[in-house]
């Protein structure tokens, strides 16, 4: 009895992060979390989440190349914060049709301006999951 109760508990959370898993592999999800952790988080995180072209990588090294990121995340943070920024996510919309390319529609409001500014967000799914393109 103890056995099989120990099964069942380590089946049902393996069940449960695998079902966590995939659904941050969606796009929705992913460009949810990296706004999330962009604007208020933490920008180790959303780094993770931002795409850079190998041809732009070129010669350098994984922990130099995250460094970067995070440094650009904090400065953008900074910058959310002070004019109290939300963003808000609508539909995506995939751009091609292996469905490797989406946009996902994103309204960003603050207090620098009193018009909401709407923007298609792309995102470009990796062998790492789905990450956010940054201009």
């Amino acid at each position: 009895m103890k056995t099989y109760l120990k099964t069942l508990l380590l089946t049902t959370l393996a069940a449960i992060s695998s079902l966590a898993w995939s659904a941050e592999q969606s796009p929705e999800a992913v460009a949810k979390v990296f706004f999330a952790e962009f604007i208020n988080g933490d920008a180790a995180k959303a780094a993770q989440y931002i795409y850079v072209p190998e041809e732009k990588t070129q010669g350098l090294k994984t922990e130099d190349i995250q460094k970067a990121l995070i440094e650009v995340v904090i400065f953008e943070q900074a910058k959310m914060k002070e004019v109290d920024a939300k963003v808000t996510l609508g539909k995506v919309t995939y751009t091609n049709k292996d469905k490797t390319e989406a946009t996902i529609k994103g309204t960003l409001k603050s207090k620098a301006s009193d018009k909401p500014q709407d923007a298609d967000i792309p995102l470009i799914k990796t062998k790492d999951g789905w990450k956010v393109v940054l201009p």
